[in-house]
């Protein structure tokens, strides 16, 4: 069961190991709904019920009676990210004095009313020292309290092959004693761990020019049309390095781009394109996060590139998919 689904990035990352089945899905933000039934339609994300609802007044039992049941299905559990904004860099650092600082208990609720056999928490490393730690805190005790063993790690996307170098907190938590153990990275900044970083370089590559009006010859692959002292002032901006009056990064080719920045909808800012004057599309993000072509995103230009910039990197999530197939067994 999914909380907090967005644009369905976890989902898709547990999907495409071929051993998770989306049951259900619990997300508020109606353009992020249209989202995922776009991707339901597409074949890019599995069909589920979707609960258009707040997860603080959502009836679990409700959502669990929407998810049926299966006659495969081993194991039920829930994943999904609160929204963040009240921990990150980026915002004000309100924590639980904010509304959504509370929705990370609400998930916790959620757990343990569900009965779920595993959950995973995802969020930005901020969260392990909000309220200098007890916000953390108080989650894993609601959740061992009902029997959970849990661990929480931060991760680095580039480290499992992502385009980016987002880093992430998961917490993860097994219903009794477990033996979960966060997966190994496959990749490195050296290359010490058997590969290289992947640079954003690849995941641009292939890409036909971006059209001068949206939708783009691909959903969402079109230009905005800078002031022409904007483009000058992007040519001044030498890959690796940051725009200043823009707050954006310029992408290096042989490098993973800068974590893509959210914010709020007015806010939201693509980084720089690593070999054009301009800022990319959200084409071109949703590679980066590792979105096939083919997944749709609803919504206007801001709320599509929210969603985008708000996703778990598909390698990434995919990683800690696997580890959860491994530490379960066959």
């Amino acid at each position: 069961m999914s909380l907090f689904s967005g644009a369905g990035g976890l989902d898709a990352a547990f999907e495409s190991t071929g051993s998770f089945r989306t049951v259900a899905r619990v997300e508020v933000q109606p353009e992020y709904c249209e989202t995922l039934r776009l991707a339901e339609r597409a074949g890019q994300l599995g069909p589920a019920p979707i609960f258009e609802e707040d997860i603080r007044t959502v009836a679990v039992a409700d959502v669990i009676a929407g998810a049926g049941s299966s006659g495969s299905r081993t194991l039920l559990g829930v994943i999904g990210g609160p929204p963040c904004e009240s921990f990150s860099t980026m915002g004000k650092r309100k924590g639980v004095g904010d509304p959504r600082g509370t929705l990370v208990m609400a998930f916790a609720d959620f757990v343990i009313k569900s009965k779920a056999d595993f959950f995973v928490l995802e969020n930005v490393p901020q969260l392990a020292t909000a309220g200098e730690g007890q916000v953390l805190q108080e989650f894993i005790d609601a959740v061992a309290n009902s029997g959970y063993s849990v661990d929480y790690k931060i991760l680095n996307a580039a480290d499992y092959g992502a385009f980016t170098s987002r880093k992430r907190l998961f917490v993860v938590g097994v219903q009794g004693s477990s033996n979960y153990v966060f997966p190994q990275p496959s990749h490195s900044k050296d290359g010490s761990s058997g590969l290289s970083w992947i640079g954003s370089g690849e995941a641009l590559s292939g890409l036909p020019a971006p059209s001068d009006n949206p939708p783009g010859a691909l959903g969402g692959h079109y230009t905005i049309k800078h002031k022409p002292e904007v483009v000058e002032r992007f040519s001044t901006v030498a890959p690796g390095s940051y725009d200043n009056v823009r707050k954006r990064s310029r992408l290096t080719l042989s490098k993973p781009s800068p974590s893509l920045v959210a914010g709020n909808l007015q806010g939201t800012r693509s980084h720089i394109h690593p070999t054009e004057n301009r800022e990319l599309t959200n084409r071109e993000c949703a590679r980066i996060q590792g979105f096939p072509d083919s997944f749709c995103f609803a919504g206007s230009h801001a709320a599509v590139a929210k969603q985008i910039a708000n996703a778990v990197p598909i390698a990434l999530g995919k990683a800690i998919a696997q580890s959860l197939i491994e530490s379960f067994g066959p």
